[in-house]
Order: structure tokens, then C-alpha cells, then sequence
């Protein structure tokens, strides 16, 4: 019996040089099931027999074909890695088809994982490239929101920033190197949530040796395209440098409590922010602000300023200023040389305060002479103060506490009017004591004392007292303000209390007086002088 000739199937052979793609395994597995349902036909084989055995092949193809739709897609490895090696993964290929100008072309997008040439060295790169028939232009387009997350999730113990997002050039520097643009997500603390801040940080990265010459800035605003070399045509608005940065510091843009919505508007030329004042510019006022920002201040001088009064003219200090009511001021200081150095109102020796008399024909002046006295010239009657009878100025206050409650010249119990001596070497004060008496210079306000010749004692003053004898004699010390300069300077005359007897006085010096007369008898004395 003859056998049939022998049945040989053909074999399926998978592409393995370059690396298949799954598209192309896919069509090898349908154009073997063809061969096959072909074959057996052929020999004889039931049509029944080969269709099954096509559908198997076909099943195998369209189970590979659906794992894009409902199962897992491996692109493997091109190798295991070892110690010092270290695979890329097989490339995913998108095909289009691009008319270059002549002919259709390859437009193809090519996505692979690479790996850095040994282990553990810079981790893997996802790389998505397009071919070279379109010059690598084209978009990718994502048409949702786009995350790129932190290495981890937060615990207790420690928080996480996001992973970068970089933005790459190329430079040359003897080797291809690359300038990176970070993009990235800081947040701090590095644990809990104690004010907590999340950073945008955006910053270069040069992969090469960076030179002093280097700078980094990016642009806002303008219009133009992204060309492959240089920068866009168009001018941005806004250039906001990055690199370098020499002095450690950190300068802080801030929004702060608004109470409407604000533009800061740039002059057309060159600035600079303006430097804060470090110190107190008390009576000062701003003539330039310089180049670095820093404001210059000079007291102005009395012609730099207006008169308020009429509207023009500088204002000339020497001019009596008119006043419609009270004046309070620390104290009234004469323009004269030398004036008084304390006092409410504090005058030189030469100054006068001057009254016009009522028949408008002389003044009425208050000064003090070359003795150093206070005296009134021009005709005074006495000083009389009289009701408010002032029509352009009410008083004159000081601005010490308790001051007095009407008048003119209105003082507290301690203060005083000053002049200075005719020496120059002190003031005179004309004030009052705590038994609330007049003083001048020091002394008691009292009646003048004057000599034969009608000269005026100065700093004349009055001691009276009694003292009792003992065996018909006593001396008397005299200290303290009580005591004269010499014993020529004074006189004292005395008389027996006790009888009627005589009393001799003798003026030993200008602190001791001796009395000499009867007994134990009392003696009354009084002493004038200086």
C-alpha cells in the first residue's frame, strides 16, 4: 500500500536581530498560520483539520495583539545586568508616515529605558525620541494634569520634596556637556508640619567645570519660537537674573496687608530700590537718592523755606513772627552773645525788656547795670499787672508742671529769669525763694543800702540776733550767709536789753563781733553791710 508523501510544516521563525518589535512578531505569527493552513491543505489535509489548526496559530497572534488591551506589555531587557554592566530595555516604536518632500518617510517616536554604563551610577533615564525625518520637531501632547511626585509618601518622622523636572541644553567645552534648568517641590520643615512651607525652586545646573564668566537669567513675557540655537528674536519683558549670586543672601519678594489691589510701575530708565534709613534724620530732608540707592539728607537752611503767611519770599527768621494766641515753649533763648545758659527766658547783659511808655515818647526798660543789679529805667511808676489788657499775645507760659495761673509771664515756684553778668564768667537769676520772697543774684530783693557818698552796696545784706554776756563780754561768730567779706564792710550797732548800760562793739573781722558791758546782761544787735 503506498504511503502519502510526508507533510512538512512549515516553521515559525521569530525575528531576534535587531530587537522585534511587537507589531512585527504579531505579523509573523499571522503570515505562519497562513503557511500552515496552506500546507496542510495541500497535502491532503481536511479543510476542517486546517482551519483549526490556523485559528490555534491565530488565537496565539490575537492573544498577543489584545495584551494592549486588557494585560500587562514587558519590554524587556536587552541583557541581565552584572557588577560592572548595566541594559538598556528593548525600544517601543510609534510609527507615522511623513512626506519628506519626495517620498513617504519613517516618522517615528521611540520610547526606551536607559541605563547609566555601571551599576548604581545616576540611576535610569525614560527617554522618548523622534526621528531625525522631521529635524526631532514635533509635540508631545498631554491632554490632563501632569504630577511628578515625591520619592516617597510623608510619615512621622520625615517629609519629602518632589522629584525635578529639568529642562536640558547642550554646550561645548572641549566635551559635550549640558545646562540644566531644575524645576522642583522643597518642602520644610524636613519633618512635621511646624510652619510649614512648600518652595517652587527653579535653578541651573552646568555638567561641566562652571567658569566665572557663566550667567544664568530667564525671560517673561515677548513673543517669538523657540529656535534650535540662541534665543527667540523678540524681546522678553522681563529678565530676572540667576546666576551669579556673590553675596550669600537671599532678597525676599512679599505681599503684604493690601487694602486694594496695587501696580508698581517702572520708570523709563535705570533705578535702583532705595536703601532704607539706618539712623534718625530729625530736621533733615532728602536732596538725591544715588545710584546705589542710598538717600542723601542735609538740614535745610532758613532760605530754603517759604513763608506761610503770604504764600512767597523766604522765611527771615529776624522778622518778628506774630502769634494770635498763647506761646508754650521750654524756654526763650536772646540772640545776643553770651546769653544766659538756664532760666525760662534767658537773656545776655546787655538785653532790656522794653514797655513804650503811655505818652509814646520813651521806653520803659528792665535790665540790670554793671554791678550786676536789676534795675528799672525810663520813668517806671511801679509794675503794675492789670487784667488782660493784651491784644496780641496772652501769655508767655513755661512748660514746667504748676505754673501760674494768670498773668503775663506765667512760671512754676522754681523757675527763673537769667542774665548773664557783665563778666561773662555767670548768670544772675532773678527768682523766688521757698519763703516765696524775691530773689536777685542770690540775695533777698530788699531796700538798697548805700554809703555817705550815695554809692550802692552791693550784695548788701542784714544780720540781727542777741547774746548774753558773761562776766560783761561775748563773741558772736557769724557763719554762713550771715557773714561779711572784711570787718570794714559792715557796721553793727547794739544795746543792753537788760538795762540801761552802755555797750562797746567791736568788729574783730568780717565773721566775729565782740560786745563788751555789764554783768550777764542781754544784748541786742543788728548788722548792715556787705
Amino acid at each position: 500500500m503506498a504511503h502519502a508523501p510526508a507533510r512538512e510544516i512549515p516553521r515559525l521563525n521569530l525575528p531576534t536581530k535587531p530587537a522585534p518589535e511587537l507589531g512585527q512578531i504579531i505579523a509573523v505569527i499571522n503570515r505562519w498560520a497562513d503557511a500552515v493552513q496552506t500546507t496542510l491543505t495541500q497535502h491532503g489535509t481536511s479543510t476542517a483539520v486546517a482551519n483549526r489548526t490556523a485559528n490555534a496559530a491565530q488565537a496565539t497572534a490575537t492573544q498577543a495583539s489584545n495584551s494592549f488591551n486588557g494585560g500587562d506589555v514587558s519590554i524587556n531587557a536587552l541583557g541581565t545586568a552584572t557588577a560592572t554592566q548595566n541594559y538598556d530595555s528593548h525600544v517601543l516604536s510609534f510609527h507615522g508616515s511623513l512626506w519628506n518632500g519626495t517620498d513617504p518617510g519613517d516618522d517615528s517616536w521611540k520610547l526606551q529605558v536607559t541605563e547609566s554604563g555601571s551599576a548604581l551610577n545616576d540611576g535610569s533615564d525614560l527617554q522618548l525620541n523622534h526621528s531625525s525625518i522631521s529635524g526631532g520637531a514635533g509635540r508631545w501632547h498631554v491632554n490632563s494634569d501632569s504630577i511628578i511626585g515625591p520619592p516617597g509618601s510623608a510619615t512621622a518622622s520625615a517629609n519629602f520634596n518632589s522629584f525635578a523636572f529639568d529642562l536640558e541644553g547642550s554646550y561645548w567645552d572641549g566635551a559635550t556637556q549640558f545646562m540644566l534648568w531644575e524645576y522642583s517641590n522643597s518642602t520644610t520643615p524636613s519633618s512635621g508640619n511646624s510652619a510649614l512651607n512648600a518652595r517652587f525652586n527653579l535653578y541651573p545646573i552646568w555638567t561641566g567645570t562652571i567658569q566665572p564668566s557663566y550667567t544664568a537669567d530667564f525671560s517673561i513675557g515677548g513673543t517669538g519660537v523657540n529656535p534650535a540655537v540662541g534665543n527667540p528674536v523678540a524681546h522678553p519683558y522681563w529678565v530676572l537674573k540667576a546666576y551669579p549670586v556673590s553675596d550669600g543672601h537671599t532678597a525676599t519678594l512679599q505681599h503684604t496687608a493690601f487694602t486694594a489691589d496695587r501696580t508698581i510701575t517702572f520708570p523709563d530708565g535705570d533705578s535702583n530700590t532705595i536703601q532704607p534709613l539706618t539712623s534718625g534724620a530729625a530736621h533733615k530732608w532728602l536732596t538725591h537718592i544715588d545710584a546705589s540707592g542710598t538717600q542723601s539728607l542735609s538740614q535745610p537752611a532758613a532760605s530754603d523755606l517759604s513763608d506761610g503767611t503770604t504764600g512767597s519770599g523766604a522765611v527771615v527768621l529776624a522778622n518778628s513772627p506774630l502769634f494770635a494766641a498763647k506761646v508754650t515753649v521750654p524756654a526763650l533763648v536772646s540772640a545776643s552773645a553770651n546769653p544766659a545758659t538756664v532760666g525760662t527766658v534767658e537773656l545776655a547783659v546787655s538785653d532790656v525788656i522794653a514797655w513804650r511808655n503811655n505818652a509814646n515818647s520813651g521806653n520803659l526798660r528792665l535790665g540790670v547795670d554793671a554791678g550786676d543789679n536789676l534795675e528799672l529805667v525810663g520813668g517806671f511808676n511801679g509794675i503794675n499787672f492789670k487784667g488782660n489788657n493784651l491784644s496780641q499775645v496772652t501769655n508767655i507760659q513755661s512748660d514746667s508742671a504748676n505754673i501760674a495761673a494768670s498773668g503775663f509771664i506765667l512760671m512754676s515756684a522754681t523757675d527763673e529769669i537769667a542774665w548773664r553778668n557783665a563778666a561773662n564768667t555767670g548768670d544772675l537769676f532773678l527768682a523766688k525763694d521757698a519763703s516765696d520772697r524775691l530773689t536777685f543774684g542770690g540775695n533777698t530783693v530788699a531796700a538798697p543800702v548805700y554809703n555817705a557818698a550815695g554809692t550802692l552796696q552791693n550784695s548788701a545784706h542784714i544780720v540781727q540776733d542777741t547774746v548774753t554776756l558773761s562776766g560783761g563780754t561775748a563773741t558772736v561768730t557769724l557763719s554762713g550767709s550771715a557773714a561779711f567779706s572784711s570787718a570794714t564792710s559792715y557796721t553793727c550797732t547794739a544795746n543792753d536789753q537788760t538795762a540801761t548800760n552802755p555797750v562797746k562793739v567791736t568788729q574783730n573781722s568780717g565773721s566775729s563781733i565782740t560786745f563788751t558791758g555789764t554783768g550777764t546782761d542781754v544784748i541786742r544787735y543788728i548788722a548792715v553791710g556787705n
